[in-house]
């Protein structure tokens, strides 16, 4: 999400310094974690939060192997009951974990719990509710793909609770949980099939892959999607054309790589950072 050019604007909204104390809710495999660890540097401490234990597991692995091992620490925990006290920290921030909680305001108390007074508390969450696509020479495809990120946005809603598009919705949420000073800034994100800064193997790569899935489909997670989509008010026809298009496009590709080099697809969105200072 983070390209290269994006991690000195992150660490600066973030207001990271050398010192700092940082705790990571939802850290899954460490991603953010390190980024920010990198910004604390060796007198600084950064405290990774996650219930998932298989993930942390690899967070570890991943943090020893870029030498963080002194500075970066994992603890299993859910967001709704983080296992630290009260002002543990100088920064507590998570990343794309708030839309998939039934009540973020509680994961939001506890960060704020967390956050010593006059630290930072910090959410990078999507606007996925409006993700961009467009196929140039298929009208169809595009419309199918742009009816579905709608339809994706309310099933999942309807079916797990969880809000795909609480990114612009948190400066709101910040002011009422009692947040100071609150602050948004965007990260792109944006993919087009042809641009050759991605090695062409990795993009014929999610081609393949996606060939296999609809030539072999998981059912638990065909019908779930499916699930998802019609609750979210795409019919079943609608569901299987636009599966159909894609794996038909992907199957070109394929046959035909250099196709890759001429395709300007398009879909891309917007991650949103919200701050705000504990009073």
């Amino acid at each position: 999400m983070f390209r290269d050019e994006f991690v000195p604007i992150l660490r600066r909204y973030l207001e990271i310094e050398p010192g700092q104390t940082v705790v990571d809710v939802g850290c899954g495999t460490g991603f953010l974690t390190r980024l920010i660890a990198h910004g604390v540097g060796r007198d600084g401490r950064v405290m990774g939060i996650d219930r998932n234990e298989r993930l942390l597991k690899v967070a570890r692995k991943l943090a020893r192997a870029e030498g963080l091992g002194n500075i970066v620490a994992f603890r299993p925990g859910r967001a709704e009951s983080i296992p630290l006290q009260d002002g543990y920290a100088d920064r507590v921030v998570c990343q794309t974990l708030l839309w998939v909680l039934k009540k973020p305001q509680l994961a939001l108390s506890e960060m704020i719990r967390v956050c010593r007074p006059g630290g930072m508390v910090g959410a990078v969450e999507g606007a996925f509710d409006y993700v961009m696509w467009y196929v140039p020479d298929d009208p169809r495809a595009t419309e199918l793909l742009r009816k579905g990120v709608v339809a994706r946005s309310e099933g999942h809603r309807k079916l797990y609770g969880g809000d795909r598009g609480i990114g612009y919705k948190l400066p709101s949420m910040f002011s009422e949980l009692g947040l100071k000073r609150i602050r948004i800034d965007g990260f792109p994100h944006v993919w087009m099939e042809s641009d050759d800064r991605v090695p062409r193997r990795f993009r014929l790569e999610e081609h393949r892959d996606y060939v296999s899935r609809f030539e072999n489909p998981v059912k638990n997670e065909l019908e779930e999607n499916r699930r998802i989509l019609k609750l979210g008010g795409m019919t079943d026809a609608e569901i299987e054309e636009s599966r159909r298009l894609y794996y038909e496009r992907s199957k070109k590709i394929l046959k035909d790589p250099s196709l890759l080099d001429r395709d300007f697809s398009i879909n891309g969105g917007l991650f949103l950072l919200t701050t705000g200072i504990k009073g």
